[in-house]
């Protein structure tokens, strides 16, 4: 008997509750594809919004990054807005606001979510989690950013950075 004809014979022998199991991960499925766009759509506007914004106000020959300061200030501002006013007052679809805040704000900035994350620990009554917090994303960050650069420059044989060259 050929594949077609058993997987045909046993869902003509399915019960009703087999098949109402089959209809919830279906619909299970849907929502989470729903909401893997949702959040695809705001990172694509987020990601946008960042690289503009950077890019304007970043000048060649600034040491500071003034684009990524103003991004990272503005996104810990604005999620910190919209969540709580999504949160007490606006009763918004949870796509949309998944798109906005895990979407827009995730791509946006990342550091919108660590200032959000920090301050609800301390409100939350964590103070020593929250300096902890800090210390160790602050110091990882730079940690790391620093053994990248330095393995970079091991790769490429030692080569000076090309802003010291000229």
């Amino acid at each position: 008997m050929s594949f077609i004809m058993k997987a045909t014979l046993k869902l003509l022998t399915w019960k009703r509750q087999e098949f109402k199991v089959l209809w919830k991960v279906g619909r299970m499925m849907t929502n989470q594809l729903i909401q893997i766009i949702s959040i695809g759509t705001g990172g694509f506007w987020g990601a946008a919004c960042r690289y503009l914004l950077s890019v304007n106000m970043s000048s060649e020959y600034a040491i500071f990054p003034v684009g990524t300061l103003t991004v990272n200030l503005l996104g810990s501002f604005t999620l910190g807005f919209f969540i709580t006013l999504t949160m007490i007052r606006w009763n918004i679809d949870n796509n949309l606001r998944l798109a906005i805040a895990t979407g827009f704000f995730g791509s946006f900035t990342t550091y919108s979510t660590f200032a959000l994350e920090t301050v609800n620990l301390f409100s939350g009554g964590y103070p020593a989690a929250a300096v902890l917090y800090v210390a160790v994303s602050f110091l990882g960050c730079f940690l790391l950013a620093f053994a990248g650069i330095r393995l970079a420059e091991v790769a490429a044989g030692g080569a000076a950075r090309k802003d010291e060259e000229n």
